[in-house]
Protein backbone atom coordinates (compact mmCIF):
# COMPACT_ATOMS: atom_id res chain seq x y z
CA UNK A 1 0.00 0.00 0.00
CA UNK A 2 1.44 3.48 -1.12
CA UNK A 3 2.37 5.85 1.78
CA UNK A 4 -0.15 8.65 1.07
CA UNK A 5 -3.07 5.94 1.39
CA UNK A 6 -1.92 4.53 4.49
CA UNK A 7 -1.92 7.28 6.25
CA UNK A 8 -5.58 8.65 4.72
CA UNK A 9 -7.18 5.12 5.53
CA UNK A 10 -5.63 5.86 8.94
CA UNK A 11 -7.18 9.29 9.12
CA UNK A 12 -10.47 8.14 7.88
CA UNK A 13 -10.11 5.25 11.05
CA UNK A 14 -9.21 7.65 13.44
CA UNK A 15 -11.86 10.41 12.30
CA UNK A 16 -14.51 7.50 12.49
CA UNK A 17 -13.15 6.15 16.20
CA UNK A 18 -13.78 10.21 17.24
CA UNK A 19 -16.87 10.27 16.54
CA UNK A 20 -17.94 7.66 17.55
CA UNK A 21 -16.78 8.67 20.91
CA UNK A 22 -18.15 12.15 20.27
CA UNK A 23 -21.55 10.63 19.52
CA UNK A 24 -23.15 8.35 21.74
CA UNK A 25 -26.58 8.99 20.65
CA UNK A 26 -28.86 10.01 22.91
CA UNK A 27 -31.44 7.88 24.67
CA UNK A 28 -35.59 7.86 24.11
CA UNK A 29 -36.21 4.85 26.65
CA UNK A 30 -38.90 5.58 29.07
CA UNK A 31 -36.94 3.26 31.56
CA UNK A 32 -33.74 5.58 31.36
CA UNK A 33 -33.96 7.98 34.35
CA UNK A 34 -31.38 10.06 36.34
CA UNK A 35 -29.98 9.67 39.26
CA UNK A 36 -29.55 11.79 41.89
CA UNK A 37 -27.22 12.47 45.40
CA UNK A 38 -30.02 13.03 47.14
CA UNK A 39 -33.79 12.71 46.75
CA UNK A 40 -34.45 16.17 49.40
CA UNK A 41 -32.28 18.94 48.98
CA UNK A 42 -32.34 20.73 52.58
CA UNK A 43 -31.96 24.53 52.93
CA UNK A 44 -31.48 24.43 56.61
CA UNK A 45 -32.62 28.14 58.24
CA UNK A 46 -33.91 30.51 55.46
CA UNK A 47 -34.05 34.10 56.93
CA UNK A 48 -36.80 35.29 55.05
CA UNK A 49 -36.44 38.20 53.01
CA UNK A 50 -32.61 37.52 52.71
CA UNK A 51 -30.96 35.55 49.82
CA UNK A 52 -30.74 31.76 51.27
CA UNK A 53 -26.98 30.35 50.90
CA UNK A 54 -26.99 28.20 47.50
CA UNK A 55 -26.92 24.87 47.76
CA UNK A 56 -26.31 22.27 45.38
CA UNK A 57 -27.23 18.39 44.23
CA UNK A 58 -25.64 15.83 41.89
CA UNK A 59 -27.73 14.63 38.65
CA UNK A 60 -26.27 11.48 37.30
CA UNK A 61 -26.51 9.73 34.21
CA UNK A 62 -25.86 5.92 34.42
CA UNK A 63 -27.05 5.20 31.14
CA UNK A 64 -24.81 4.44 27.69
CA UNK A 65 -26.13 7.13 26.06
CA UNK A 66 -26.88 10.83 26.59
CA UNK A 67 -29.55 11.42 28.61
CA UNK A 68 -31.81 14.66 27.93
CA UNK A 69 -33.42 16.59 30.50
CA UNK A 70 -36.02 18.33 28.37
CA UNK A 71 -37.18 20.30 31.36
CA UNK A 72 -36.20 21.04 34.79
CA UNK A 73 -38.91 23.17 36.94
CA UNK A 74 -40.41 23.76 40.26
CA UNK A 75 -43.52 22.37 40.46
CA UNK A 76 -44.76 24.21 43.77
CA UNK A 77 -43.41 27.71 44.39
CA UNK A 78 -46.48 30.11 44.84
CA UNK A 79 -43.99 32.80 45.87
CA UNK A 80 -41.47 32.27 43.11
CA UNK A 81 -39.01 32.02 46.11
CA UNK A 82 -36.75 29.40 44.88
CA UNK A 83 -34.17 29.42 41.91
CA UNK A 84 -32.33 27.31 40.22
CA UNK A 85 -28.72 26.77 38.25
CA UNK A 86 -28.92 23.66 36.16
CA UNK A 87 -25.37 22.76 34.67
CA UNK A 88 -24.29 26.72 34.73
CA UNK A 89 -28.02 27.85 33.21
CA UNK A 90 -29.80 29.86 35.47
CA UNK A 91 -33.99 30.16 35.53
CA UNK A 92 -36.42 29.09 36.79
CA UNK A 93 -36.93 26.81 34.32
CA UNK A 94 -34.72 24.90 32.25
CA UNK A 95 -34.70 23.18 29.08
CA UNK A 96 -32.50 20.53 27.29
CA UNK A 97 -29.94 20.10 29.21
CA UNK A 98 -27.94 16.84 28.02
CA UNK A 99 -25.85 14.87 30.55
CA UNK A 100 -23.33 12.54 28.85
CA UNK A 101 -22.96 8.92 29.29
CA UNK A 102 -22.11 7.44 32.60
CA UNK A 103 -21.23 11.15 33.97
CA UNK A 104 -22.96 13.90 35.72
CA UNK A 105 -23.74 17.74 36.36
CA UNK A 106 -24.61 19.75 38.98
CA UNK A 107 -27.94 21.49 40.14
CA UNK A 108 -27.57 24.60 42.21
CA UNK A 109 -30.74 25.85 44.45
CA UNK A 110 -31.10 29.06 46.43
CA UNK A 111 -34.43 31.33 47.56
CA UNK A 112 -35.61 34.11 49.14
CA UNK A 113 -38.34 33.41 51.57
CA UNK A 114 -41.66 35.84 51.92
CA UNK A 115 -41.93 36.52 55.85
CA UNK A 116 -43.97 34.32 57.37
CA UNK A 117 -46.05 36.62 60.16
CA UNK A 118 -45.23 33.61 63.29
CA UNK A 119 -42.41 34.05 65.64
CA UNK A 120 -40.97 30.35 64.99
CA UNK A 121 -39.89 28.93 62.13
CA UNK A 122 -42.24 27.33 59.25
CA UNK A 123 -41.27 24.67 57.14
CA UNK A 124 -41.33 25.27 53.55
CA UNK A 125 -40.92 22.70 51.27
CA UNK A 126 -41.47 22.67 46.75
CA UNK A 127 -39.96 20.24 44.34
CA UNK A 128 -37.78 20.31 41.37
CA UNK A 129 -39.35 18.23 38.53
CA UNK A 130 -36.93 16.68 35.70
CA UNK A 131 -38.84 15.56 32.65
CA UNK A 132 -37.05 13.27 30.46
CA UNK A 133 -38.61 10.90 28.09
CA UNK A 134 -41.96 11.94 28.88
CA UNK A 135 -41.16 10.49 32.70
CA UNK A 136 -41.15 12.90 35.86
CA UNK A 137 -38.36 12.32 38.67
CA UNK A 138 -38.31 14.58 41.14
CA UNK A 139 -36.26 16.00 44.02
CA UNK A 140 -37.76 17.74 46.81
CA UNK A 141 -36.37 21.19 48.28
CA UNK A 142 -36.70 21.64 52.14
CA UNK A 143 -36.64 25.17 54.06
CA UNK A 144 -37.02 26.56 57.47
CA UNK A 145 -38.25 30.11 57.16
CA UNK A 146 -37.57 32.31 60.00
CA UNK A 147 -37.99 36.01 60.64
CA UNK A 148 -35.91 38.49 62.29
CA UNK A 149 -36.63 41.78 63.54
CA UNK A 150 -34.12 43.75 61.80
CA UNK A 151 -31.87 46.70 62.74
CA UNK A 152 -29.63 48.83 60.83
CA UNK A 153 -27.62 51.58 62.71
CA UNK A 154 -29.21 51.42 65.77
CA UNK A 155 -28.83 53.66 68.82
CA UNK A 156 -30.29 52.68 72.18
CA UNK A 157 -30.59 55.93 73.69
CA UNK A 158 -33.00 54.82 76.97
CA UNK A 159 -33.08 51.95 78.95
CA UNK A 160 -34.88 48.56 76.56
CA UNK A 161 -35.53 45.28 76.78
CA UNK A 162 -35.54 42.68 73.62
CA UNK A 163 -37.39 39.65 74.06
CA UNK A 164 -36.43 36.48 72.32
CA UNK A 165 -39.98 36.54 70.62
CA UNK A 166 -37.92 36.95 67.22
CA UNK A 167 -34.52 36.76 66.36
CA UNK A 168 -32.36 40.09 65.78
CA UNK A 169 -30.49 40.76 62.87
CA UNK A 170 -28.29 43.83 63.16
CA UNK A 171 -27.02 44.76 59.87
CA UNK A 172 -24.08 47.05 60.50
CA UNK A 173 -23.94 48.45 64.19
CA UNK A 174 -25.66 48.45 67.74
CA UNK A 175 -25.23 50.96 69.34
CA UNK A 176 -25.64 51.25 73.86
CA UNK A 177 -25.50 55.00 73.99
CA UNK A 178 -24.12 56.08 78.42
CA UNK A 179 -27.04 56.49 80.58
CA UNK A 180 -29.04 53.75 78.43
CA UNK A 181 -29.52 50.05 79.58
CA UNK A 182 -29.92 47.38 77.49
CA UNK A 183 -31.53 44.26 78.79
CA UNK A 184 -31.22 40.64 77.03
CA UNK A 185 -34.11 38.17 77.90
CA UNK A 186 -33.33 34.90 78.05
CA UNK A 187 -33.21 33.29 74.45
CA UNK A 188 -32.17 36.09 72.57
CA UNK A 189 -30.61 35.86 69.47
CA UNK A 190 -28.30 38.54 68.55
CA UNK A 191 -27.40 37.76 64.37
CA UNK A 192 -24.69 40.12 63.42
CA UNK A 193 -23.93 40.64 59.46
CA UNK A 194 -20.60 40.47 57.74
CA UNK A 195 -18.33 43.63 59.91
CA UNK A 196 -21.45 44.38 62.28
CA UNK A 197 -20.49 45.19 65.49
CA UNK A 198 -22.02 46.08 69.29
CA UNK A 199 -20.86 49.33 71.10
CA UNK A 200 -21.67 49.83 74.91
CA UNK A 201 -21.09 52.78 76.27
CA UNK A 202 -23.99 52.08 78.53
CA UNK A 203 -24.88 49.03 80.18
CA UNK A 204 -25.45 45.70 78.94
CA UNK A 205 -27.37 43.16 81.37
CA UNK A 206 -27.98 40.00 79.16
CA UNK A 207 -29.28 37.88 81.49
CA UNK A 208 -29.80 34.09 80.09
CA UNK A 209 -30.28 30.96 81.95
CA UNK A 210 -28.95 27.62 81.63
CA UNK A 211 -31.70 26.12 79.09
CA UNK A 212 -32.09 29.43 77.45
CA UNK A 213 -28.89 30.95 76.83
CA UNK A 214 -28.45 33.91 74.71
CA UNK A 215 -26.70 33.76 71.56
CA UNK A 216 -24.46 36.57 69.78
CA UNK A 217 -23.24 35.33 66.60
CA UNK A 218 -23.01 36.05 62.85
CA UNK A 219 -26.23 35.56 60.38
CA UNK A 220 -24.95 33.67 57.98
CA UNK A 221 -26.28 29.96 57.69
CA UNK A 222 -25.48 26.86 55.42
CA UNK A 223 -21.88 25.41 54.60
CA UNK A 224 -19.14 27.34 53.23
CA UNK A 225 -18.30 23.68 51.49
CA UNK A 226 -20.48 20.66 52.27
CA UNK A 227 -18.39 19.18 55.37
CA UNK A 228 -17.45 23.38 56.90
CA UNK A 229 -20.41 24.82 58.34
CA UNK A 230 -20.30 28.76 59.07
CA UNK A 231 -21.45 27.93 62.14
CA UNK A 232 -17.74 27.22 63.12
CA UNK A 233 -15.84 30.28 61.36
CA UNK A 234 -14.34 33.09 62.78
CA UNK A 235 -14.52 36.52 61.59
CA UNK A 236 -18.44 36.31 60.75
CA UNK A 237 -19.00 39.71 62.42
CA UNK A 238 -16.90 42.45 64.35
CA UNK A 239 -17.37 41.89 67.73
CA UNK A 240 -18.74 42.99 71.13
CA UNK A 241 -17.26 46.14 72.78
CA UNK A 242 -17.62 48.00 76.61
CA UNK A 243 -16.41 52.00 75.71
CA UNK A 244 -14.82 53.49 78.38
CA UNK A 245 -16.53 54.02 81.36
CA UNK A 246 -19.24 51.41 80.67
CA UNK A 247 -20.59 50.12 83.82
CA UNK A 248 -22.83 47.33 85.15
CA UNK A 249 -22.52 45.14 82.68
CA UNK A 250 -23.75 41.24 82.81
CA UNK A 251 -23.08 38.12 80.61
CA UNK A 252 -24.78 35.69 82.65
CA UNK A 253 -25.40 32.00 80.44
CA UNK A 254 -24.56 34.36 77.23
CA UNK A 255 -22.87 33.15 74.36
CA UNK A 256 -20.73 35.47 71.91
CA UNK A 257 -18.91 33.75 69.01
CA UNK A 258 -17.19 33.73 65.15
CA UNK A 259 -16.42 37.35 65.76
CA UNK A 260 -13.17 39.27 64.81
CA UNK A 261 -12.14 40.52 68.03
CA UNK A 262 -14.55 37.99 70.55
CA UNK A 263 -15.16 40.75 73.74
CA UNK A 264 -13.34 44.12 74.28
CA UNK A 265 -13.38 46.43 77.07
CA UNK A 266 -11.58 49.79 77.40
CA UNK A 267 -10.45 51.35 80.72
CA UNK A 268 -12.93 51.46 83.31
CA UNK A 269 -15.13 48.99 81.75
CA UNK A 270 -16.79 46.55 84.24
CA UNK A 271 -18.20 43.19 83.35
CA UNK A 272 -19.60 40.84 85.11
CA UNK A 273 -19.71 36.93 83.75
CA UNK A 274 -21.76 33.73 84.50
CA UNK A 275 -21.95 30.77 82.52
CA UNK A 276 -20.79 32.92 80.05
CA UNK A 277 -18.59 31.35 76.28
CA UNK A 278 -16.68 33.64 74.49
CA UNK A 279 -15.10 31.35 71.33
CA UNK A 280 -13.91 31.28 67.96
CA UNK A 281 -12.49 34.83 67.83
CA UNK A 282 -9.94 35.63 64.86
CA UNK A 283 -8.09 37.74 67.90
CA UNK A 284 -8.51 37.25 71.22
CA UNK A 285 -12.31 36.09 72.44
CA UNK A 286 -11.56 38.35 75.49
CA UNK A 287 -9.39 41.86 75.62
CA UNK A 288 -9.34 43.68 78.53
CA UNK A 289 -7.24 47.14 79.07
CA UNK A 290 -7.36 48.54 82.72
CA UNK A 291 -10.81 47.31 83.14
CA UNK A 292 -12.66 45.12 85.90
CA UNK A 293 -13.88 41.77 84.92
CA UNK A 294 -15.16 38.98 87.28
CA UNK A 295 -15.85 35.32 85.36
CA UNK A 296 -17.11 32.36 87.14
CA UNK A 297 -18.30 29.46 85.50
CA UNK A 298 -17.42 30.33 82.15
CA UNK A 299 -16.25 28.82 78.61
CA UNK A 300 -13.44 31.47 76.85
CA UNK A 301 -12.12 29.84 73.93
CA UNK A 302 -10.37 29.58 70.55
CA UNK A 303 -8.52 32.77 69.40
CA UNK A 304 -6.39 33.77 66.34
CA UNK A 305 -3.90 35.41 68.73
CA UNK A 306 -4.44 34.03 72.01
CA UNK A 307 -7.44 33.34 74.99
CA UNK A 308 -7.25 35.75 77.14
CA UNK A 309 -5.39 39.63 76.92
CA UNK A 310 -5.28 41.68 79.97
CA UNK A 311 -3.41 44.99 80.21
CA UNK A 312 -3.99 46.59 83.28
CA UNK A 313 -7.44 46.12 85.95
CA UNK A 314 -8.31 43.96 88.33
CA UNK A 315 -9.91 40.27 86.82
CA UNK A 316 -11.30 37.27 88.72
CA UNK A 317 -11.93 33.86 87.15
CA UNK A 318 -12.98 31.06 88.79
CA UNK A 319 -14.15 27.77 87.97
CA UNK A 320 -13.18 28.61 83.98
CA UNK A 321 -12.47 26.28 81.08
CA UNK A 322 -9.51 28.40 79.01
CA UNK A 323 -8.55 26.23 75.97
CA UNK A 324 -7.11 27.14 72.64
CA UNK A 325 -8.06 24.54 69.37
CA UNK A 326 -7.98 27.43 66.97
CA UNK A 327 -8.93 26.17 63.47
CA UNK A 328 -7.98 28.65 60.91
CA UNK A 329 -4.42 29.66 61.54
CA UNK A 330 -1.71 29.02 63.47
CA UNK A 331 -1.88 30.25 67.21
CA UNK A 332 -0.15 33.94 67.40
CA UNK A 333 0.64 33.41 71.14
CA UNK A 334 -0.01 32.12 74.84
CA UNK A 335 -3.53 31.03 75.97
CA UNK A 336 -3.38 34.09 78.52
CA UNK A 337 -1.33 37.01 77.56
CA UNK A 338 -0.27 39.79 80.31
CA UNK A 339 0.88 42.82 79.97
CA UNK A 340 2.93 42.61 83.16
CA UNK A 341 5.33 45.71 82.34
CA UNK A 342 8.96 44.44 83.96
CA UNK A 343 10.80 46.91 85.43
CA UNK A 344 7.61 48.53 86.62
CA UNK A 345 5.18 48.89 88.99
CA UNK A 346 2.39 46.69 87.46
CA UNK A 347 -1.43 47.86 87.73
CA UNK A 348 -2.73 44.36 86.89
CA UNK A 349 -4.20 42.31 89.74
CA UNK A 350 -5.57 38.70 88.42
CA UNK A 351 -6.76 35.73 90.01
CA UNK A 352 -7.36 32.43 88.40
CA UNK A 353 -8.51 29.54 91.02
CA UNK A 354 -10.03 26.43 89.99
CA UNK A 355 -9.03 27.19 86.17
CA UNK A 356 -8.41 24.80 83.14
CA UNK A 357 -6.02 26.61 81.17
CA UNK A 358 -4.70 23.99 78.34
CA UNK A 359 -4.80 23.93 74.33
CA UNK A 360 -2.46 23.94 71.76
CA UNK A 361 0.19 26.31 71.75
CA UNK A 362 1.47 27.83 75.36
CA UNK A 363 -0.47 27.81 78.14
CA UNK A 364 0.77 30.86 79.81
CA UNK A 365 3.73 33.78 78.40
CA UNK A 366 7.64 32.34 79.28
CA UNK A 367 7.71 35.76 81.92
CA UNK A 368 8.58 36.15 85.77
CA UNK A 369 5.60 36.46 88.10
CA UNK A 370 7.62 37.25 91.10
CA UNK A 371 6.39 40.42 92.54
CA UNK A 372 3.36 40.40 90.19
CA UNK A 373 -0.41 40.59 91.44
CA UNK A 374 -1.23 37.40 89.71
CA UNK A 375 -2.09 34.22 91.10
CA UNK A 376 -2.89 30.96 90.03
CA UNK A 377 -4.36 28.46 92.52
CA UNK A 378 -5.53 24.85 92.06
CA UNK A 379 -5.46 25.06 88.05
CA UNK A 380 -5.12 22.59 85.58
CA UNK A 381 -1.94 23.88 83.57
CA UNK A 382 -0.11 22.56 80.26
CA UNK A 383 3.24 23.99 81.40
CA UNK A 384 5.47 21.53 83.42
CA UNK A 385 6.42 23.69 86.56
CA UNK A 386 6.39 24.02 90.31
CA UNK A 387 3.92 25.69 93.07
CA UNK A 388 5.69 29.00 94.48
CA UNK A 389 4.21 32.44 95.91
CA UNK A 390 2.10 32.63 92.41
CA UNK A 391 1.32 29.33 91.98
CA UNK A 392 -0.83 27.86 94.46
CA UNK A 393 -1.45 23.88 94.37
CA UNK A 394 -1.63 23.76 90.67
CA UNK A 395 -2.13 20.34 88.61
CA UNK A 396 1.09 20.94 86.46
CA UNK A 397 1.52 19.54 82.66
CA UNK A 398 -1.97 17.54 83.27
CA UNK A 399 -4.13 16.84 80.56
CA UNK A 400 -7.89 17.63 81.04
CA UNK A 401 -9.23 15.31 78.83
CA UNK A 402 -11.69 17.38 76.99
CA UNK A 403 -14.35 15.57 75.12
CA UNK A 404 -12.76 17.26 71.58
CA UNK A 405 -12.52 16.24 68.22
CA UNK A 406 -10.99 18.93 66.20
CA UNK A 407 -10.27 16.69 63.08
CA UNK A 408 -14.63 17.11 63.09
CA UNK A 409 -14.90 20.54 64.31
CA UNK A 410 -16.29 19.48 67.81
CA UNK A 411 -15.02 21.69 69.88
CA UNK A 412 -16.64 20.21 73.23
CA UNK A 413 -15.11 21.43 76.61
CA UNK A 414 -16.83 19.14 79.10
CA UNK A 415 -14.14 16.60 80.44
CA UNK A 416 -14.48 13.14 79.87
CA UNK A 417 -15.51 10.80 82.77
CA UNK A 418 -12.15 10.20 85.10
CA UNK A 419 -10.90 13.49 84.56
CA UNK A 420 -7.91 14.82 86.50
CA UNK A 421 -10.10 18.17 86.89
CA UNK A 422 -13.08 15.82 88.92
CA UNK A 423 -13.51 16.52 92.94
CA UNK A 424 -10.18 18.58 92.82
CA UNK A 425 -11.57 22.19 93.02
CA UNK A 426 -10.89 24.59 96.40
CA UNK A 427 -13.22 26.35 97.73
CA UNK A 428 -15.04 29.03 96.20
CA UNK A 429 -17.34 31.64 96.59
CA UNK A 430 -19.27 31.31 92.80
CA UNK A 431 -20.05 27.61 93.67
CA UNK A 432 -22.12 25.42 92.67
CA UNK A 433 -22.22 26.85 89.40
CA UNK A 434 -25.04 26.14 87.23
CA UNK A 435 -23.28 24.11 83.66
CA UNK A 436 -25.41 24.42 80.97
CA UNK A 437 -27.76 21.39 81.56
CA UNK A 438 -28.57 22.59 85.13
CA UNK A 439 -26.79 20.45 86.87
CA UNK A 440 -24.67 21.34 89.82
CA UNK A 441 -21.05 20.94 89.40
CA UNK A 442 -19.62 20.92 92.97
CA UNK A 443 -15.82 20.20 93.56
CA UNK A 444 -14.93 20.39 89.38
CA UNK A 445 -12.46 22.49 88.58
CA UNK A 446 -13.12 23.96 85.02
CA UNK A 447 -16.39 25.50 83.70
CA UNK A 448 -18.60 21.96 82.37
CA UNK A 449 -17.67 19.50 84.28
CA UNK A 450 -18.13 15.88 82.79
CA UNK A 451 -19.92 15.19 79.24
CA UNK A 452 -23.50 13.33 79.69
Amino acid sequence: MRPTLFFLCMAIAAFTLLQSCIEDGVTTSPSDRPQFSTDTLKLGTVWTDTPSPTCRFTVYNPHDKILNLSRVSFRDDPYNAFRLNVDGTAGREITDVEVRPNDSIFVFVEATLPPTGVPQSVAVTSHIDFLVNGQISTVAVTADACDLKRLKAAVITSDTTFTAEYPIGVTDSLVVMSGATLTLEPGVRLLFHDKATMTVRGTLVALGSPDRRIDMTGDRTGSVVASIPYDIMSNQWGGLRFAAGSTGNMLHFTTVRNSAYGVMLDSLATLDMRGAILRNAASYPLLAVAAEVTAAGCEIAEGGDGVIALSGGSYRFDLCTVANHYLFSVIGGPAIQMDLRQGTPSQLKARFTNTIIYGLGDDLAKVSLKDMDVTFARCILKSSGTDDDNFVRCLWDTDPLYLLDRSRYIFDYHVKEGSPAEGEAMASEFAPVLSPDGQNVDGMIGAWGTGR
